[in-house]
């Protein structure tokens, strides 16, 4: 048996694609609301191997997901889905090029996350941009003031709260001022 089927909120639309429909009323369900209620009352009254009518496969659906569950239920149940120009669905096809879709969008969703971090972490080791907290920045004196602190003329804790730097900063500070000495000793 016959049956035409169509998601259509606009009622205007749906008087045009009626009129071109020849099939009684009892063959024709429409859905103007996200609710489905016709959808399923065909689906109740439909058998395999009936052919439903549909004026074009957005008009079956406008939301993907729903769009995937109902070619499913098309697939599942053996029924032949046809668009008014007489061009036969296939609901394993389209169900296939949905997923083919979605894995497209993925995978291109995340290279451009990828690329986009590549980006970020490669500024990030230039020293650019503006990743986490700001590096600190060392004060002109802060060589001549070290050089004072060794010779003890000066002690790191007065130094460090005269700067307003926290310990484990100055300290890092003064780690990397220890190793570019050791590295300049070792070129001598």
């Amino acid at each position: 048996m016959n049956y035409f089927y169509a998601y259509i909120p606009d009622h205007k639309q749906q008087d045009a694609i009626l009129q071109s429909v020849h099939l009684s009323e009892k063959q024709v369900y429409i859905d103007e609301n996200r609710e489905d209620k016709n959808w399923k009352d065909l689906l109740s009254k439909i058998k395999k191997e009936d052919t439903v009518f549909i004026p074009s496969i957005e008009m079956l659906s406008f939301d993907e997901e729903e769009l995937k569950n109902k070619l499913e239920t098309v697939k599942n149940r053996k029924i032949q889905l046809t668009c008014l120009d007489k061009k036969t669905i296939d609901a394993t096809l389209l169900l296939e090029l949905i997923e083919f879709l979605n894995f497209s969008r993925r995978n291109k969703a995340r290279e451009l996350q990828r690329v986009g971090i590549e980006k970020a972490l490669e500024k990030k080791y230039k020293g650019e941009g503006r990743f986490g907290r700001p590096r600190v920045v060392r004060p002109d004196d802060f060589e001549y003031q070290l050089d004072r602190i060794f010779n003890k003329e000066l002690t790191h804790e007065s130094y460090r709260e005269e700067l307003g730097m926290k310990r484990s900063t100055y300290y890092k500070l003064v780690h990397e001022y220890k190793l570019k000495l050791e590295k300049e000793e070792g070129k001598s």
